[in-house]
């Protein structure tokens, strides 16, 4: 459902994955997650990068050190040059 042509349907998806997180297994989550998240945030949507940062953020509990600073920051890191305005607000607000 993330390469759904409609961005709607894409941006729902990431929120809905973040929100079951929680209750998936351990490998699952190693192997899902970050993928997931990393798709949204590389998204032409820009709601679907939005969800994505917000996804990242609501699970970062969830990964453990190893797994943040190899596979979380470099995905997040790409989204703070973004371009939209409505990404830099918020990644303005939740960091600052």
């Amino acid at each position: 459902m993330q390469l759904d042509p409609e961005s709607a349907i894409r941006t729902n998806t990431c929120i809905l994955i973040g929100r079951l997180a929680p209750s998936l297994g351990y490998n699952t989550k190693r192997k899902v997650l970050v993928p997931a998240f990393a798709r949204a945030l590389k998204d032409t949507f820009v709601h679907a990068r939005v969800a994505g940062l917000m996804a990242f953020m609501a699970t970062i509990d969830i990964f453990d050190v190893e797994d943040i600073a190899k596979n979380v920051i470099p995905c997040v890191s790409s989204v703070l040059l973004d371009k939209e305005k409505y990404v830099e607000r918020y990644i303005v607000r939740t960091l600052f």
